[in-house]
């Protein structure tokens, strides 16, 4: 058979394949008749049963956060580095051997 641009290729597999069930759709809940507005949140009490301010985040801690997270980055590098030599050193040692044993028996 000879395929040509537009040619069309059919299968048929032998069983048939079932054909699945419908897709069966989620009935969603009716709409509540009533609007309630939601609950209020709690508010933490502070000191001396104050409400608790909110706490922001300053710009130092941003930047020491940055320079935290560049600090581990370097550290994972310089330690995949130093296991790549490491691997390396110890192929290029196991070739040296193997060739020095070879050189040494036919010898």
């Amino acid at each position: 058979m000879i395929l040509r641009p537009g040619g069309i290729i059919q299968f048929d597999l032998s069983p048939r394949p079932v054909v699945a069930k419908a897709t069966r759709l989620a009935e969603l809940p009716a709409p509540s008749t009533r609007d309630t507005a939601p609950a209020p949140a709690p508010v933490a009490a502070g000191p001396r049963g104050h409400p608790a301010a909110k706490v922001a985040v300053g710009k130092e801690t941003i930047e020491r956060m940055i320079q935290h997270s560049e600090t581990k980055v370097r550290r994972t590098r310089y330690v995949a580095a130093a296991v790549v030599l490491l691997v390396v050193a110890a192929c290029v040692f196991g070739f040296y051997r193997l060739r020095n044993a070879g050189l040494a028996g036919s010898r």
